[in-house]
Protein backbone atom coordinates (compact mmCIF):
# COMPACT_ATOMS: atom_id res chain seq x y z
CA UNK A 1 0.00 0.00 0.00
CA UNK A 2 2.90 2.36 0.78
CA UNK A 3 4.40 1.69 -2.64
CA UNK A 4 1.08 2.14 -4.47
CA UNK A 5 0.41 5.65 -3.08
CA UNK A 6 3.55 7.31 -4.55
CA UNK A 7 2.77 5.63 -7.88
CA UNK A 8 -0.77 7.04 -7.96
CA UNK A 9 0.50 10.50 -7.02
CA UNK A 10 3.03 10.35 -9.87
CA UNK A 11 0.35 9.37 -12.39
CA UNK A 12 -1.86 12.26 -11.24
CA UNK A 13 1.01 14.71 -11.74
CA UNK A 14 1.64 13.38 -15.23
CA UNK A 15 -2.07 13.61 -16.10
CA UNK A 16 -2.23 17.18 -14.82
CA UNK A 17 0.85 18.19 -16.82
CA UNK A 18 -0.42 16.57 -20.02
CA UNK A 19 -3.64 18.58 -19.75
CA UNK A 20 -1.59 21.76 -20.01
CA UNK A 21 0.40 20.68 -23.07
CA UNK A 22 -0.54 22.15 -26.46
CA UNK A 23 -1.43 19.84 -29.31
CA UNK A 24 0.65 20.52 -32.43
CA UNK A 25 0.61 18.88 -35.84
CA UNK A 26 3.80 18.82 -37.94
CA UNK A 27 3.25 18.42 -41.67
CA UNK A 28 5.58 15.99 -43.39
CA UNK A 29 8.11 17.33 -45.91
CA UNK A 30 6.53 18.02 -49.29
CA UNK A 31 2.98 18.32 -48.03
CA UNK A 32 0.43 19.99 -50.31
CA UNK A 33 0.33 23.79 -49.86
CA UNK A 34 -2.80 25.54 -48.72
CA UNK A 35 -5.34 26.30 -51.42
CA UNK A 36 -5.26 29.87 -52.66
CA UNK A 37 -8.38 31.90 -53.28
CA UNK A 38 -9.64 31.78 -56.89
CA UNK A 39 -8.74 34.70 -59.13
CA UNK A 40 -11.33 37.47 -59.31
CA UNK A 41 -12.43 38.53 -62.79
CA UNK A 42 -11.48 42.09 -63.68
CA UNK A 43 -14.78 43.43 -64.98
CA UNK A 44 -13.15 46.56 -66.44
CA UNK A 45 -11.70 44.56 -69.36
CA UNK A 46 -13.12 42.28 -72.00
CA UNK A 47 -12.02 38.67 -72.55
CA UNK A 48 -8.51 38.45 -73.98
CA UNK A 49 -6.48 35.60 -75.40
CA UNK A 50 -3.11 34.49 -74.06
CA UNK A 51 -4.06 34.61 -70.36
CA UNK A 52 -2.78 32.15 -67.76
CA UNK A 53 -4.83 29.36 -66.14
CA UNK A 54 -5.91 31.53 -63.19
CA UNK A 55 -7.19 34.23 -65.53
CA UNK A 56 -9.42 31.81 -67.40
CA UNK A 57 -10.69 30.27 -64.16
CA UNK A 58 -11.87 33.73 -63.15
CA UNK A 59 -14.13 33.84 -66.21
CA UNK A 60 -16.30 30.94 -65.00
CA UNK A 61 -19.73 32.30 -64.12
CA UNK A 62 -19.49 35.31 -66.45
CA UNK A 63 -22.10 35.81 -69.17
CA UNK A 64 -20.95 36.70 -72.68
CA UNK A 65 -22.77 38.17 -75.66
CA UNK A 66 -21.68 37.19 -79.18
CA UNK A 67 -21.60 40.23 -81.46
CA UNK A 68 -24.40 40.33 -84.04
CA UNK A 69 -23.60 41.12 -87.64
CA UNK A 70 -24.56 44.56 -88.84
CA UNK A 71 -27.84 44.39 -90.77
CA UNK A 72 -26.15 46.29 -93.64
CA UNK A 73 -23.05 44.08 -93.76
CA UNK A 74 -22.74 41.79 -96.77
CA UNK A 75 -21.20 38.82 -94.95
CA UNK A 76 -21.20 35.51 -96.75
CA UNK A 77 -20.74 32.92 -93.96
CA UNK A 78 -24.15 31.77 -92.80
CA UNK A 79 -23.12 29.08 -90.31
CA UNK A 80 -20.35 27.99 -87.93
CA UNK A 81 -18.61 24.64 -87.57
CA UNK A 82 -16.76 25.05 -84.23
CA UNK A 83 -19.71 24.85 -81.81
CA UNK A 84 -20.45 21.35 -80.53
CA UNK A 85 -23.37 20.10 -78.48
CA UNK A 86 -22.93 18.10 -75.28
CA UNK A 87 -25.37 15.48 -76.55
CA UNK A 88 -25.51 14.51 -80.27
CA UNK A 89 -28.89 15.10 -81.88
CA UNK A 90 -30.82 12.93 -84.33
CA UNK A 91 -30.79 14.75 -87.65
CA UNK A 92 -32.18 12.14 -90.00
CA UNK A 93 -33.61 8.63 -90.20
CA UNK A 94 -32.78 6.75 -93.40
CA UNK A 95 -34.07 3.51 -94.84
CA UNK A 96 -31.29 1.48 -96.42
CA UNK A 97 -32.56 -1.23 -98.77
CA UNK A 98 -30.53 -4.43 -98.53
CA UNK A 99 -32.14 -5.79 -101.67
CA UNK A 100 -34.31 -4.49 -104.48
CA UNK A 101 -37.78 -3.59 -103.09
CA UNK A 102 -40.45 -6.13 -103.88
CA UNK A 103 -44.24 -6.16 -103.69
CA UNK A 104 -44.31 -7.95 -100.35
CA UNK A 105 -41.71 -6.27 -98.18
CA UNK A 106 -40.00 -8.36 -95.54
CA UNK A 107 -38.04 -7.18 -92.46
CA UNK A 108 -34.79 -8.57 -93.84
CA UNK A 109 -35.16 -6.45 -97.00
CA UNK A 110 -34.16 -3.13 -95.34
CA UNK A 111 -32.39 -1.49 -92.42
CA UNK A 112 -33.30 1.70 -90.52
CA UNK A 113 -30.26 3.95 -89.96
CA UNK A 114 -30.41 6.85 -87.50
CA UNK A 115 -27.95 9.67 -88.26
CA UNK A 116 -26.60 11.89 -85.47
CA UNK A 117 -24.73 15.19 -85.43
CA UNK A 118 -22.66 16.60 -82.58
CA UNK A 119 -23.07 20.12 -83.97
CA UNK A 120 -24.88 22.61 -81.75
CA UNK A 121 -28.42 23.11 -83.11
CA UNK A 122 -27.57 21.40 -86.42
CA UNK A 123 -29.08 22.56 -89.70
CA UNK A 124 -28.34 21.09 -93.12
CA UNK A 125 -26.68 23.41 -95.65
CA UNK A 126 -25.89 22.68 -99.27
CA UNK A 127 -23.10 24.61 -101.03
CA UNK A 128 -23.10 27.39 -98.45
CA UNK A 129 -20.26 29.42 -96.94
CA UNK A 130 -19.40 28.43 -93.37
CA UNK A 131 -16.71 29.67 -91.00
CA UNK A 132 -15.06 29.21 -87.61
CA UNK A 133 -16.06 31.81 -85.03
CA UNK A 134 -13.00 33.22 -83.26
CA UNK A 135 -10.42 30.97 -84.96
CA UNK A 136 -7.57 31.45 -87.42
CA UNK A 137 -7.59 29.98 -90.90
CA UNK A 138 -5.00 27.40 -89.85
CA UNK A 139 -7.17 26.39 -86.89
CA UNK A 140 -10.10 26.05 -89.28
CA UNK A 141 -8.01 23.65 -91.33
CA UNK A 142 -7.13 21.59 -88.24
CA UNK A 143 -10.83 21.41 -87.35
CA UNK A 144 -11.37 19.66 -90.67
CA UNK A 145 -12.20 22.54 -92.98
CA UNK A 146 -10.47 23.75 -96.13
CA UNK A 147 -7.82 26.47 -95.91
CA UNK A 148 -10.16 28.54 -98.06
CA UNK A 149 -12.89 29.15 -95.49
CA UNK A 150 -15.30 30.79 -97.90
CA UNK A 151 -15.48 27.76 -100.20
CA UNK A 152 -19.04 26.39 -100.40
CA UNK A 153 -19.66 23.44 -98.08
CA UNK A 154 -22.40 20.91 -97.59
CA UNK A 155 -23.28 19.37 -94.25
CA UNK A 156 -24.72 19.95 -90.79
CA UNK A 157 -23.59 23.23 -89.24
CA UNK A 158 -24.68 25.68 -86.52
CA UNK A 159 -26.77 28.55 -87.94
CA UNK A 160 -25.20 31.97 -87.34
CA UNK A 161 -28.44 33.22 -85.76
CA UNK A 162 -28.14 30.50 -83.08
CA UNK A 163 -24.94 32.20 -81.85
CA UNK A 164 -24.98 35.87 -82.83
CA UNK A 165 -26.83 38.24 -80.51
CA UNK A 166 -27.20 35.37 -78.01
CA UNK A 167 -25.99 35.36 -74.41
CA UNK A 168 -24.22 32.36 -72.87
CA UNK A 169 -22.82 31.66 -69.42
CA UNK A 170 -19.26 30.35 -69.16
CA UNK A 171 -19.39 27.21 -67.00
CA UNK A 172 -15.89 25.89 -67.64
CA UNK A 173 -12.72 26.22 -69.72
CA UNK A 174 -9.93 23.93 -70.80
CA UNK A 175 -7.10 23.67 -73.29
CA UNK A 176 -7.25 21.08 -76.03
CA UNK A 177 -4.80 20.11 -78.76
CA UNK A 178 -5.74 18.72 -82.17
CA UNK A 179 -2.91 17.72 -84.51
CA UNK A 180 -0.51 19.86 -82.50
CA UNK A 181 -2.71 22.97 -82.67
CA UNK A 182 -3.87 24.45 -79.34
CA UNK A 183 -7.50 25.46 -78.80
CA UNK A 184 -9.28 27.21 -75.96
CA UNK A 185 -12.49 25.28 -75.30
CA UNK A 186 -15.27 27.24 -73.60
CA UNK A 187 -18.07 25.21 -72.02
CA UNK A 188 -21.16 27.38 -72.32
CA UNK A 189 -24.76 27.24 -71.15
CA UNK A 190 -27.42 28.84 -73.31
CA UNK A 191 -30.38 30.81 -72.02
CA UNK A 192 -32.47 27.68 -72.62
CA UNK A 193 -30.16 25.59 -70.41
CA UNK A 194 -28.33 23.76 -73.22
CA UNK A 195 -24.64 22.90 -72.81
CA UNK A 196 -22.31 23.48 -75.76
CA UNK A 197 -18.58 23.72 -76.44
CA UNK A 198 -16.91 26.57 -78.34
CA UNK A 199 -13.51 25.72 -79.85
CA UNK A 200 -11.77 29.10 -79.99
CA UNK A 201 -8.36 30.60 -80.72
CA UNK A 202 -5.70 30.11 -78.02
CA UNK A 203 -3.31 33.01 -78.62
CA UNK A 204 0.14 33.32 -77.07
CA UNK A 205 1.65 36.38 -78.71
CA UNK A 206 0.70 39.31 -76.45
CA UNK A 207 2.20 41.83 -78.90
CA UNK A 208 -0.08 40.74 -81.74
CA UNK A 209 -3.14 42.98 -81.63
CA UNK A 210 -5.26 40.64 -83.71
CA UNK A 211 -5.05 38.14 -80.85
CA UNK A 212 -6.55 40.55 -78.35
CA UNK A 213 -10.22 39.81 -78.85
CA UNK A 214 -12.91 37.25 -79.31
CA UNK A 215 -16.15 38.31 -81.08
CA UNK A 216 -17.85 38.55 -77.68
CA UNK A 217 -18.30 41.03 -74.85
CA UNK A 218 -18.81 40.27 -71.16
CA UNK A 219 -22.24 41.50 -70.05
CA UNK A 220 -20.79 42.70 -66.74
CA UNK A 221 -18.39 44.95 -68.63
CA UNK A 222 -21.26 46.65 -70.48
CA UNK A 223 -23.24 47.17 -67.29
CA UNK A 224 -20.22 48.57 -65.47
CA UNK A 225 -19.53 51.14 -68.19
CA UNK A 226 -23.22 51.96 -68.50
CA UNK A 227 -23.43 52.78 -64.80
CA UNK A 228 -20.19 54.79 -64.87
CA UNK A 229 -20.78 56.86 -68.03
CA UNK A 230 -24.42 57.21 -69.07
CA UNK A 231 -25.86 60.58 -68.01
CA UNK A 232 -22.51 62.13 -67.14
CA UNK A 233 -20.74 65.04 -68.85
CA UNK A 234 -17.13 64.99 -70.05
CA UNK A 235 -14.66 67.08 -72.02
CA UNK A 236 -11.89 65.86 -74.28
CA UNK A 237 -8.41 66.54 -72.95
CA UNK A 238 -5.09 66.63 -74.75
CA UNK A 239 -2.84 63.62 -74.64
CA UNK A 240 0.49 64.20 -72.95
CA UNK A 241 3.48 64.31 -75.34
CA UNK A 242 5.17 61.44 -73.51
CA UNK A 243 2.05 59.25 -73.68
CA UNK A 244 2.03 56.29 -76.11
CA UNK A 245 0.36 57.16 -79.40
CA UNK A 246 0.81 60.93 -79.06
CA UNK A 247 0.77 62.75 -82.42
CA UNK A 248 0.61 66.47 -81.76
CA UNK A 249 -1.50 69.09 -80.07
CA UNK A 250 -3.36 69.95 -83.28
CA UNK A 251 -5.41 66.80 -83.57
CA UNK A 252 -8.41 65.63 -81.64
CA UNK A 253 -10.28 62.36 -81.74
CA UNK A 254 -11.75 60.87 -84.91
CA UNK A 255 -15.33 59.71 -84.52
CA UNK A 256 -18.49 59.18 -86.57
CA UNK A 257 -21.90 60.76 -86.27
CA UNK A 258 -24.96 58.59 -85.85
CA UNK A 259 -25.52 59.12 -89.58
CA UNK A 260 -22.14 57.53 -90.36
CA UNK A 261 -20.34 60.74 -91.29
CA UNK A 262 -16.70 61.27 -90.30
CA UNK A 263 -16.27 63.82 -87.55
CA UNK A 264 -13.40 65.15 -85.47
CA UNK A 265 -13.68 66.03 -81.82
CA UNK A 266 -11.25 68.82 -81.01
CA UNK A 267 -9.51 69.05 -77.65
CA UNK A 268 -11.73 70.72 -75.10
CA UNK A 269 -14.96 69.49 -76.70
CA UNK A 270 -17.71 69.06 -74.10
CA UNK A 271 -19.75 65.87 -74.34
CA UNK A 272 -22.63 64.16 -72.58
CA UNK A 273 -22.92 60.36 -72.60
CA UNK A 274 -26.42 59.34 -73.67
CA UNK A 275 -26.23 55.58 -74.09
CA UNK A 276 -24.17 52.43 -74.62
CA UNK A 277 -25.51 50.27 -77.43
CA UNK A 278 -24.50 47.83 -80.20
CA UNK A 279 -23.53 49.81 -83.30
CA UNK A 280 -22.13 48.61 -86.64
CA UNK A 281 -20.32 50.43 -89.43
CA UNK A 282 -22.03 48.49 -92.21
CA UNK A 283 -19.13 46.11 -92.87
CA UNK A 284 -19.10 43.49 -90.12
CA UNK A 285 -20.13 43.06 -86.51
CA UNK A 286 -22.06 45.54 -84.41
CA UNK A 287 -20.03 46.17 -81.25
CA UNK A 288 -20.69 48.00 -77.95
CA UNK A 289 -20.25 51.73 -78.49
CA UNK A 290 -20.77 54.91 -76.47
CA UNK A 291 -23.25 57.46 -77.82
CA UNK A 292 -22.24 61.05 -76.94
CA UNK A 293 -23.94 64.36 -77.62
CA UNK A 294 -21.67 67.30 -78.39
CA UNK A 295 -22.96 70.13 -76.26
CA UNK A 296 -22.02 72.97 -78.61
CA UNK A 297 -24.27 71.84 -81.48
CA UNK A 298 -26.17 68.76 -80.13
CA UNK A 299 -24.58 66.53 -82.79
CA UNK A 300 -24.60 62.89 -81.69
CA UNK A 301 -21.50 60.81 -82.28
CA UNK A 302 -20.51 57.27 -81.32
CA UNK A 303 -17.20 55.82 -80.16
CA UNK A 304 -16.75 51.99 -80.11
CA UNK A 305 -15.83 50.47 -76.78
CA UNK A 306 -13.60 47.97 -78.59
CA UNK A 307 -12.04 47.42 -81.99
CA UNK A 308 -14.21 46.15 -84.81
CA UNK A 309 -13.18 42.51 -85.18
CA UNK A 310 -12.80 41.25 -88.72
CA UNK A 311 -15.68 38.97 -89.62
CA UNK A 312 -15.82 35.51 -88.12
CA UNK A 313 -12.28 35.08 -86.90
CA UNK A 314 -9.05 36.32 -85.42
CA UNK A 315 -7.36 36.63 -88.81
CA UNK A 316 -10.41 37.52 -90.82
CA UNK A 317 -11.61 36.05 -94.06
CA UNK A 318 -11.22 37.31 -97.61
CA UNK A 319 -14.76 37.64 -98.91
CA UNK A 320 -13.86 38.46 -102.50
CA UNK A 321 -11.06 39.02 -104.99
CA UNK A 322 -10.77 42.65 -103.90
Amino acid sequence: MKRLLPTLLGLCCIADASAQLKVQSVLPHGAAPEKTAPAVYDSTANIRTGGDAAYYESLVGQRILFYPRDIHADLRPVAYFNFLAETPAVVRVDTTWLRKPRRKVRPEDFRIDTLYSDTYRPRFYKDETTAACGCTTMESHVLGRDLFPTAPETGWFTPAEAIERKTFEITGLKSHRIQGEAFRVFRLRSEEGETLYWYAHAGKDKTNLRDEYYPVVVEGLIEKYRAAYVGREFFLTKRKPEAPGYVSGYFGLQAKTMQGEENRLNFGTELKCLDLRLIGDGTGYAVPAFVFERKEDSVRIYIPLCRYPTPFGVEGYTLGSD
